[in-house]
């Protein structure tokens, strides 16, 4: 078997629900590093059982040969998933379809590998107290869109793991 180059991979913050589990298992295949489980205001589609996305991220990096496996820490608030991102001096992009902001290509000109950390908000999208949190941020989120079509949580956050990894890490002029 060809022997896989471990990356700095960016980081996931999202609310998963046990839908979300094969997408965990993609995310982790295309080398995120870290998964932070953010809880939110809005719906109520049960949250995702911890345990069920520890088996789902070790199943994805033995099919994908990964030497190392994402961190999935505790259920937290959003305001202390912000505070890891700044402690780990991460540039914070917020998929929100909600609000204007450049494409994710666009955004992730001249950035570092392993350096991003993408925010998903839940199916039922950011309610009030996340959009205050947010809005206060410091350093400023950077709203970016994914182009002109709504995607579910799970859709939108692989297709922005495989944009950000392609383009910090694998892209000829990246």
């Amino acid at each position: 078997m060809k022997q896989l180059r471990e990356t700095g991979g960016s980081w996931l913050l999202c609310t998963p629900t046990p839908e979300s589990v094969p997408a965990l298992g993609y995310v982790t295949e295309w080398g995120v590093e870290r998964i932070i489980c953010v809880t939110a205001s809005t719906g109520t589609v049960p949250l995702l059982d911890l345990a069920s996305a520890q088996h789902a991220v070790g199943e994805a990096g033995q099919r994908s040969s990964r030497a190392g496996l994402p961190e999935i820490g505790p259920w937290t608030s959003l305001p202390t998933a912000l505070g890891a991102v700044r402690e780990a001096d991460r540039t914070l992009f917020v998929l929100d379809e909600l609000q204007e902001g450049p494409d994710l290509a666009e955004a992730c000109r001249g950035l570092p590998a392993g350096r991003i950390a993408l925010l998903v908000g839940p199916r039922s999208g950011f309610g009030s107290p996340e959009r205050a949190v947010l809005r206060a941020a410091k350093p400023a989120a950077r709203h970016i869109s994914l182009g002109p079509r709504q995607f579910s949580p799970e859709a939108a956050a692989c297709a922005a793991v495989v944009v950000v990894q392609y383009l910090t890490e694998l892209a000829p002029d990246g």
